[in-house]
């Protein structure tokens, strides 16, 4: 362990959590309205708005900090990444809520939310980890060997 003089600001981790696990609250919700829970469309915008919430608060703390975690660049990337996934879910949420209401889902779709689910609980987990940066390694092989299976789904989806 390091000894600083001054100390950093080790909030920025349990924003990062928050953001994190908002992105998998929105996850599940997004798969509940596919699968026939209209209600879940409220809380789907519910994590959008909490999201920019954390985004705000993540930028504001960058602002005010003498000193943060790791580089203010990869902050303010993280933040606005992790922000970024919940501002696409709700997209398709609202995309979902435009068409009609006795519409087949495309197998394809499900299959993605459940990819989707499965990276931002690696995600979750990963971002955990950012304090000590150890044990990152295998969650973050994992989100990549998910988006892989993601573009092949996507791949097919586009073929049928």
């Amino acid at each position: 362990m390091r000894f600083r003089l001054i100390p950093t600001d080790d909030k920025f981790f349990d924003l990062f959590n928050d953001s994190a696990g908002n992105a998998a609250e929105c996850a599940r919700r997004l798969r509940e309205l596919l699968t026939g829970d209209a209600a879940a469309l409220d809380v789907v915008v519910a994590c959008e708005r909490r999201g920019d919430e954390l985004l705000r608060d993540i930028l504001r703390r960058l602002g005010t900090s003498f000193v943060t975690p790791f580089d203010r660049e990869d902050i303010h990337a993280l933040a606005e990444v992790l922000d970024d996934v919940v501002d696409d879910m709700t997209e398709v949420a609202y995309r979902f809520d435009l068409g009609p209401k006795n519409l087949t889902v495309p197998p394809e779709l499900l299959q993605q939310v459940e990819l989707l689910i499965e990276m931002v609980d690696h995600t979750v987990l990963a971002v955990s980890k950012l304090h000590s940066m150890k044990g990152t390694e295998d969650h973050l092989e994992a989100i990549d060997r998910l988006e892989s299976q993601g573009d092949a789904v996507y791949r097919n989806a586009l073929a049928r």
